[in-house]
């Protein structure tokens, strides 16, 4: 009896361990010249059904023998505890070795930048690699740097380790306001490495959860009265999901899946500097186009996946987002000239 080919999706959404967190040391790095980030907002857009709409295609591709034979067992994760700030370096690293191959996977399967790979380094444990990019000062601390490997070596996105002791994402959810203490510098820290990078995407890897983040800046006045904001969605670590399943549920978001898309979203060249809010292009925006075939579709901003319109488009001055909610097809998508990131 053939078995089904794993799919991408399912190297992505597995069952781990629970990671202990013995320490209690709290306090993060701090600094004055680091960006201030002025307001902070949840990124509601950043969910699993926007992720399989745009690119549900890919992660339900399948992936080679070779691909799978590589991907780690999560059996490496069984009894990692956080003693110290070096904890979180091993969850990079984990990152690092499980999601980048199946980011350029999705990049080749999508023919997204050709001869150009995905590359990355990450911050050891044990100080034997360490991550850096071309713009940071050699003494700039970020524990995973993804880049593209094109002629200008472009950050696609970069990312911290803390534990949770120290930093809980989930906390400025429930309170945005809350920026004043220990909260509100590691985004402080990120901001400054995202500014440095040239990218408006990172993430805060904790034991508790994956804080996936894009920054927005209002550059009115001198730099250092620039308004930074930060957008945020905790994933958390685990999720609700049995060691023997047969394949991966298509409701779940995982620290991995989270990842991924962040990287995703990165590799498109227009969405990726940083801008004010109102040049932002929300991640579950949609264009209407009509093709040679005369045909009506709508095409993702992002991913560029096209899905068929189930209409003859009536008139090309007829407004779309009217024309969709009248006739009750997909009326909370949202479509060109949208540029609400909380969408």
């Amino acid at each position: 009896m053939a078995f089904p080919r794993p799919t991408l999706r399912d190297a992505l959404v597995r069952h781990k361990p629970f990671l202990a967190c013995a320490t209690t040391q709290k306090g993060n790095t701090k600094s004055h010249r680091w960006p201030k980030v002025t307001s902070i907002h949840e990124w509601r857009a950043f969910n699993i059904d926007a992720l399989n709409e745009s690119y549900g295609h890919v992660i339900d591709s399948t992936l080679s023998s070779t691909l799978v034979d590589k991907l780690p067992s999560t059996n490496k994760l069984e009894g990692l505890t956080m003693y110290d700030d070096s904890g979180p370096k091993n969850i990079i690293a984990w990152n690092d070795e499980n999601v980048m191959s199946m980011v350029n996977h999705a990049k080749v399967f999508m023919g997204l930048h050709p001869g150009a790979s995905v590359q990355h380094s990450y911050t050891s444990a044990d100080g034997s690699t360490k991550a850096i990019f071309p713009e940071a000062h050699s003494k700039t601390t970020v524990d995973h740097v993804i880049t593209l490997g094109n002629s200008r070596s472009d950050v696609l996105v970069v990312g911290l380790g803390r534990t949770s002791v120290k930093w809980k994402g989930s906390l400025l959810v429930k309170d945005f306001d809350n920026t004043t203490n220990e909260n509100g510098w590691p985004l402080r820290q990120l901001a400054n490495l995202c500014s440095k990078a040239q990218t408006r995407y990172g993430y805060i890897q904790t034991d508790k959860e994956l804080v996936v983040c894009y920054f927005t800046v209002s550059t009115t006045g001198p730099p250092d009265e620039y308004e930074w904001s930060a957008y945020i969605m905790p994933v958390p670590w685990n999720t609700e999901l049995s060691s023997d399943q047969s394949a991966a549920p298509k409701t779940h978001l995982t620290t991995e899946l989270a990842l991924w898309w962040l990287c995703m979203l990165s590799l498109c060249d227009e969405h990726r500097p940083i801008v004010a809010l109102g040049q932002v292009v929300a991640i579950d925006s949609w264009d209407k186009q009509q093709l040679n075939s005369g045909l009506w579709v709508r095409r993702h901003r992002y991913s560029g996946f096209e899905q068929p319109l189930p209409f003859a488009f009536p008139t090309p001055d007829l407004d779309f987002d009217f024309f969709l909610q009248s006739t009750g097809d997909s009326p909370d998508v949202t479509f060109l000239g949208e540029t609400n990131p909380n969408m």
